[in-house]
């Protein structure tokens, strides 16, 4: 979900403040914790990512599962966020449901 350390905008109207404004209602425990997790940024939502990545690791938030490999077990049958990238492997994109 991070890949700097800033979750864009928190003017009110403004698209990435909408997205998060939507988690925020739909009770996103990663919106929470990088509220937790804010330093200054002027009208954005930014974190200090270590604190952000040891806060989001905890087992009392979720579950963390880091995967690269194909036919990764567990996700088929919950509702499951995948965080990935740019940089996701050939293996999992082809994975992944359409």
């Amino acid at each position: 979900m991070v890949c700097s350390n800033s979750l864009k905008s928190e003017s009110e109207n403004t698209a990435p403040w909408l997205l998060k404004e939507e988690l925020r209602r739909a009770g996103s425990l990663l919106i929470e914790i990088a509220r937790e997790c804010a330093v200054p940024a002027g009208h954005a939502l930014a974190v200090d990512r270590t604190t952000f990545a040891a806060k989001s690791r905890q087992p009392s938030r979720g579950t963390l599962i880091p995967f690269a490999a194909k036919n990764s077990p567990g996700y088929e049958s919950t509702i499951t966020i995948l965080a990935t990238g740019p940089l996701t492997s050939d293996a999992l994109s082809q994975e992944l449901p359409a």
